[in-house]
């Protein structure tokens, strides 16, 4: 019996190891790394948080509008509700209005709390949860962190603190409409392996959606049943709106460029942006060279 339970583990082991196609070339034990170990796996993958140089996030420009008028006005004041003051949060939409025309259809029906500037009310609740702002006597202010880090010019160690929020704390189905599935959320490392795999190239979204079904085919299996669509369908939309919009091009890791602009059914040409090189690198030497 020993010595069938010595053989069985060490086949298991040598099957944990082979390369996988379905996973691009991973094996499962480095997969169930990128989905379970995160920032512990140091010896596949590491950050780098050291940089004084920061992507050009939508992330990063609203934290530091909120960092600066906290500074400016000794603590912005919040609402009843607990939000950041409307005054504030509507002179942030029109000047980002100025900067990004695709944002101006989003305001439609207008800025009546910091809620229908989602980005803005995304970034807020990351910033508290990264212990870099908090709520003081009604309002928002600097935690002692958040003031180190900037009185350090620690700006690479922020934008860390905030991507290990939004990746581990931040519940990523507020953002949509789509059902609560874990695996968009926990295979973000994976994602981020896909981008650095394949993505010095503008690929279509649907090649990186194919790559995710392809390693998470359950997650058609878990999407419920619509009147409107497959849950193939609704799997390669969430995927995307989750993991390639929200995530990657929040935090300034992707390229994006839109091919449909229909409201309902965008689409977008994808290429990893170079700052996603800098920001994080594989450490997978049996990982063979980029293909499709």
């Amino acid at each position: 019996m020993e010595a069938l339970n010595e053989f069985t583990a060490q086949v298991a082991n040598r099957s944990n190891n082979v390369v996988m196609d379905d996973f691009c070339g991973l094996s499962p034990e480095q997969m169930s790394h990128f989905l379970y170990s995160l920032f512990e796996s140091s010896a596949m993958f590491s950050f780098c948080d050291d940089s004084r140089e920061l992507p050009k996030a939508r992330i990063i420009k609203l934290f530091i509008a909120i960092i600066d008028a906290i500074n400016e006005a000794g603590g912005l004041k919040a609402t009843a509700t607990g939000n950041l003051p409307l005054k504030f949060c509507k002179s942030l939409a029109q000047s980002h209005k100025a900067d990004n025309s695709d944002l101006a259809s989003r305001f439609i029906g207008g800025i009546r709390s910091e809620t229908d500037f989602e980005e803005l009310h995304c970034t807020r609740i990351v910033a508290e949860l990264a212990g870099l702002i908090r709520k003081y006597k009604g309002k928002f202010v600097l935690t002692k962190h958040g003031q180190q880090l900037l009185a350090k010019q620690e700006e690479g160690k922020i934008y860390f603190e905030l991507f290990k929020a939004y990746t581990i704390k931040f519940n990523w189905c507020f953002r949509d409409g789509y059902p609560e599935i874990d695996i968009f959320q926990v295979s973000f490392l994976y994602t981020l392996f896909l981008l650095h795999k394949f993505g010095n190239t503008s690929l279509p979204q649907r090649f990186f959606e194919d790559k995710f079904i392809q390693a998470f085919p359950m997650a058609c299996e878990m999407m419920p049943e619509s009147s409107y669509s497959t849950p193939e369908q609704d799997v390669r939309h969430c995927y995307t709106l989750r993991a390639i919009v929200c995530f990657a091009d929040f935090f300034g890791l992707v390229e994006l460029d839109m091919e449909s602009k229909k409201p309902f059914d965008r689409s977008y040409k994808v290429k990893k942006s170079p700052y996603l090189d800098k920001f994080m690198v594989f450490h997978l030497d049996n990982v063979a060279s980029s293909r499709h």
